[in-house]
């Protein structure tokens, strides 16, 4: 996990070929990326350089030399090492800076269908990302057919953005997809899409709303009268108790991250979901940093949304 999730975002890829205007000026020499809409990558020293075919998982042959890489930012270090070129290729406003079949490669597993007309959903959040909103899933299950509420955020594939949603994705799946980690307390992936122009991450949907929330509106009635001397006694021994939930219940969620390495670096209140039954949903893909390891001492920090 470690590794993979840097392959993830890699800044040498300049989107597909058929986007980019022949005569569009840029005079970057360094080794980049492009695909074709079925899907085959291809390598160029500069946009405008020769086309050299990336086969496999990942290969490439430059003249006399056959370079490879398990990853696509190992492939790219290999060429850069022998045939020269310079350092990172500068991120460009390309039609898509999602590889998609990366990132299936990842998150392949988690991929779902399309959600239907959005004639039922409702906005329930917006910001530089996109916007998120609340829809209905339905899935097959044991021969039936089940539907749940769930959050989709839409993230435009050309905004920086959508490297950020990518990482996500491949964050929540390699969480997803480990039956080792007590997930309970974290955000569950429903999964994730590629339209024309977005990427779709759902999530379940928390109608109860965040925990800051929760703890203004008990400040908000804390100065009204109880009926009863006794009454307000109990109340108040309930709420102890449930604080005491909450900080296990957070101690729990923080902890699944560790095992994978996640930091999460902004446990807030407003990142904390509750449930309508009080129970804690730590929200780690939405509103702050995440850092994940990028070995030999390197950090990626996902950027906040």
């Amino acid at each position: 996990l470690k590794i993979a999730l840097d392959a993830v975002w890699t800044p040498a890829y300049y989107g597909d070929e058929e986007d980019f205007a022949a005569d569009e000026e840029d005079i970057n020499e360094n080794w980049i990326l492009f695909s074709k809409k079925n899907g085959q990558l291809l390598l160029k020293k500069g946009p405008h350089g020769k086309s050299y075919h990336i086969t496999g998982q990942y290969e490439v042959t430059i003249g006399d030399n056959i370079y490879t890489g398990k990853l696509l930012s190992e492939l790219i270090a290999s060429v850069r090492g022998k045939e020269g070129g310079g350092g990172e290729a500068k991120q460009r406003n390309c039609a898509s800076l999602i590889y998609s079949e990366d990132l299936r490669r990842f998150a392949g597993s988690n991929e779902i269908e399309p959600l239907e007309k959005k004639e039922d959903a409702k906005v329930i959040g917006k910001g530089e990302f996109g916007e998120v909103t609340r829809r209905t899933y339905r899935k097959e299950v044991n021969g039936k057919k089940v539907s749940m509420k769930v959050a989709v955020k839409r993230i435009k594939q050309k905004s920086r953005n959508a490297l950020v949603g990518a990482m996500e994705v491949a964050v929540m799946s390699a969480l997803l997809d480990d039956p080792t980690i007590n997930k309970q307390h974290l955000l569950t992936l429903i999964g994730w899409y590629l339209g024309d122009k977005h990427l779709y991450v759902v999530t379940e949907f928390i109608p109860g709303g965040n925990l800051l929330d929760y703890l203004q509106s008990l400040n908000a009635n804390a100065g009204q009268e109880k009926e009863s001397k006794g009454e307000g006694e109990e109340e108040y021994h309930i709420q102890r108790l449930r604080f005491h939930s909450f900080v296990s219940q957070i101690a729990s969620g923080m902890s699944a991250l560790e095992t994978k390495q996640i930091q999460h670096r902004d446990l807030a209140a407003r990142n904390i979901l509750l449930t309508q039954d009080h129970q804690i949903k730590v929200r780690y893909h939405h509103e702050f940093p995440v850092y994940l390891s990028g070995g030999k001492g390197r950090q990626i920090r996902v950027r906040s949304l």
